[in-house]
Parts: C-alpha cells; sequence; structure tokens
C-alpha cells in the first residue's frame, strides 16, 4: 500500500499498525484481509483486457509471505493471494510479472519499500539478502511451470549507495532463480530508483533490464517537462539496453504536464481560434530539392521479443541456448 494511492500518510507497516492501535489485531487482520480481496478483482481484470492490456506488474511486499518475527517461515496465505490475483489475469488474457516492491530491510529509501527509517538495511546486512533469495526460491518454485506469468522483478527500485553490493546480490539472486526456474524471463531494475546500469558488465540470457522513467516535473516539482528534454533523460536511462542489444523495459514513467502551445491573439475582425494546434508552416514551391525519406521502420519481427509474443524464426534474441521468445514453457 503506497501512501499516493491511499491518501494516508506512512509506509504499509506504519498504516496497519496504526489501523491494528485502532481496531485491535483480530479486527484490523480481518480489515486488510478483505481490503485485498476487493482491491483487484474479476472486474478490474476485465477492464484492463478491455483496455488492451497485454502484462501487469504485481507489487508484492514480502511482509505477506514472512513475518519479521520468524524469519525463513514462509506464510501459504500470501501466495494464495498473487495465485488469486494471477488467476484473475489470466482467465481475461493478459500475463502477470511478479514484482518484489518490498525486500526484507528495505531496498531504498522511501515508503514504497515499507521503509519506516528512511536507510536501505537490506544493503548493510546479509541476514536480509539471505531472506530475500530465500522467497525468491519459493516464488520461482511456485510458478516455474506458469505459463501465465510473464516474468519475476526481484528488486523494484534498488539504491544501494555504496554501489558495491547490488550487482553481486542481483548475480547471487539469478543464481537462485535459475536454479529452480530456468525460464522465466528475469527483469532487473537498475540502481538509483531504475535509473543507473553501470552495476552491469555482460548482459545475461533471459533477462531484460528496466528503467523507471519518472521525470521531475511529473512528481510535481519545477523542472523542464518539454519533450527533447523528456526524449534525452529516456535516452540516458536506455542507453545501457540500447548498446547491449537487449529489450527496452520501462515499469513506470511520468511526463508532468507537457508546455501548451498558445493561441494566436486574435486580430480585429477575425474569428479567435478554438485549435491549440500550431499553425504548420507554408509549403514551399519554389526549392528544388526533393523531400527527405525517412529510414524504414525497423520491422516489428525483427525487434528481440520476449516474454509475451510467440516463438518464432524471425526472433532477434541473443541467446541461442535460452531462448527469450514465447511464454515460459
Amino acid at each position: 500500500m503506497e501512501n499516493f494511492i491511499t491518501g494516508y500518510p506512512a509506509n504499509e507497516s506504519m498504516m496497519r499498525a496504526a489501523v491494528g492501535a485502532v481496531l485491535g489485531p483480530e479486527r484490523a487482520e480481518l480489515f486488510f484481509d478483505r481490503l485485498l480481496e476487493v482491491f483487484f478483482t474479476e472486474a478490474d481484470a476485465r477492464f484492463l483486457a478491455g483496455a488492451g492490456v497485454n502484462s501487469v506488474r504485481i507489487p508484492v511486499n514480502y511482509r505477506h509471505f514472512e513475518d519479521d518475527a520468524a524469519p525463513f517461515t514462509l506464510l501459504d496465505k500470501g501466495f494464495q493471494r498473487l495465485d488469486r490475483v494471477d488467476e484473475l489475469c489470466a482467465a481475461q488474457g493478459f500475463y502477470s510479472i511478479i514484482d518484489l516492491h518490498a525486500l526484507p530491510g528495505s531496498q531504498n529509501h522511501h515508503w514504497h519499500s515499507d521503509n519506516p527509517t528512511h536507510i536501505p538495511l537490506l544493503w548493510r546486512h546479509p541476514h536480509f539478502q539471505d531472506r530475500a533469495v530465500h522467497l525468491w526460491e519459493a516464488l520461482a518454485d511456485r510458478y516455474r511451470d506458469n505459463p501465465w506469468v510473464a516474468g519475476y522483478n526481484p528488486v523494484n527500485e534498488p539504491a544501494d549507495e555504496s554501489r558495491q553490493v547490488l550487482g553481486p546480490f542481483y548475480r547471487r539472486l539469478l543464481g537462485a532463480i535459475r536454479a529452480v526456474d530456468p525460464r522465466h524471463v528475469l527483469f532487473l531494475d537498475g540502481n538509483t530508483y531504475a535509473t543507473e546500469f553501470d552495476v552491469f558488465a555482460e548482459p545475461w540470457d533471459n533477462v531484460v533490464y528496466t528503467c523507471h522513467d519518472y521525470a521531475a516535473a511529473g512528481l510535481g516539482k519545477d523542472a523542464p517537462s518539454d519533450p527533447a528534454f523528456l526524449e534525452e533523460k529516456f535516452r540516458q536511462r536506455t542507453e545501457y539496453s540500447r548498446r547491449t542489444g537487449t529489450p527496452i523495459s520501462s515499469n513506470a514513467a511520468s511526463t508532468g504536464p507537457l508546455p501548451r502551445t498558445p493561441t494566436p491573439a486574435a486580430t480585429p475582425g477575425s474569428t479567435p481560434s478554438t485549435s491549440n494546434k500550431p499553425t504548420p508552416a507554408p509549403t514551399s514551391t519554389s526549392s528544388t530539392a526533393p523531400a527527405a525519406t525517412p529510414s524504414p521502420a525497423t520491422p516489428t519481427s525483427a525487434r528481440p521479443c520476449v516474454g509475451l509474443q510467440p516463438r518464432s524464426a524471425a526472433c532477434t534474441c541473443r541467446s541461442t541456448t535460452t531462448p527469450r521468445c514465447g511464454p515460459p514453457g
């Protein structure tokens, strides 16, 4: 539960504690169980399918699967909740990506990792890393044969300030997950909230490197939001994917309000324009230079494909041993 969705300040565990202090532990548990049940229903899945969605990213908190008072003891109730959402999506014909949005110890400084301290302790304590790996081994084991799970997003928006821990931790996670499930796609976020990718060297097979392309203006800050600026930021954040020829994925984004073209002032006797579009420049008829021919677009069949398309001979995946194309299995 993120505070910008619920409208209440604080992170999820603090919200739960506050409700528990008012209702008592049993009623609070009933309240949150019901909230999770009605928050995403069959009607929501139908709406997404009707909108043309072909995959959704399902954010989950490690606390659904494990209690801090009993580390490494997994709770089946959390898996059942995730099963329900995946089945609702599958019934409507679109895929799920399992996103561990809050890891033990918190992987970044902010509320969306359920962090009450603003210190990402995941990167300081191997104990928390061990618990995260243990949970992902269990998730991979449960969903390894599920064709409607497109892949796993093991760490949402990591923020390893030392820049020394995330790379080795990703290698460890990849090995642990691949030992259980060698087929599902892994979606790996870059460091510093999925914006920096210098922790990666050569790309791994069957991995998509995901950026989060939030513009400052989209977060309510006074910053440029013109298209050229936004494109430049996007190109910076996707440089690794473009350089290595791996698929480009932006799992979260915002642009903020784009500038509107001012409507020209009406001249006396004229009718004011109601269009917000700029007037096109007049076409010259005296120039002898031919119009530039646009470069042909890359055919869809020649682009790297991942997870959600049928396997085909036209696939340009890098790996010849682990196919990227098509749903797992």
